[in-house]
């Protein structure tokens, strides 16, 4: 169990057809982040900061908030997998109502960001 004065983040890598995936998630299940283990540029910053900010207290562990299998689904062809996946509000006012947004998408179908 995580210090009271600090969020307990999980943490779990899968293979999938395009790469290695890492993924946090809050104890609660929401998801954290999901990022490409190559894609330095974007997850090893975010990676380094969880582990290193007094707030978060970062572990490993098997399937966080059912976010792997979910993940290991999808690349299967179950595309609905990630439906009901809890994601972690988090990010500027703005961030979050883009991310609400992209959620709302029909899976294969494209829109413009005018609409």
């Amino acid at each position: 169990m995580a210090a009271p004065d600090r969020l307990l983040l999980l943490r779990d890598e899968l293979e999938t057809p395009l790469g290695r995936l890492v993924v946090i998630s809050e104890q609660a299940g929401a998801l954290r982040l999901v990022g490409w283990v190559e894609e330095h540029e974007r997850v090893a910053p975010a990676l380094r900061a969880y582990s290193s900010d007094p707030r978060y207290d970062l572990r490993r562990a098997s399937n966080p908030g059912g976010a792997s299998e979910a993940l290991r689904r999808y690349f299967e062809g179950e595309l609905d997998a990630l439906d009901g996946l809890a994601v972690a509000d988090i990010g500027t006012p703005f961030q979050r109502k883009v991310w609400r947004a992209l959620r709302s998408i029909a899976r294969g179908s494209t829109l413009s960001y005018s609409a």
